[in-house]
């Protein structure tokens, strides 16, 4: 049981590194922000309105709806 354990340990340590070393948690938190309109943080716009055109989100609620229409077995 213990080298189960181990095994499975390991498998998620080097994961846990990978996803450190390509950043996924800050991508994440990037495109998290995109998704739900938030494109404009960390830029200074002098008080301009700054337009948003969301087409990202209705891809992925579209691509979603889609894939969740469909009859789907395993």
């Amino acid at each position: 049981m213990d080298i189960e354990q181990t095994k499975a340990w390991q498998r998620y340590q080097k994961g846990l590194e990978y996803q450190s070393k390509i950043s996924l948690l800050s991508k994440i938190d990037k495109n998290e922000r995109f998704y739900s309109g938030d494109h404009w943080r960390g830029i200074k716009t002098n008080k301009h309105p700054t337009p948003i055109l969301n087409v990202t989100k209705r891809i992925v609620d579209w691509k979603c709806s889609q894939v969740m229409s469909d009859l789907l077995k395993m």
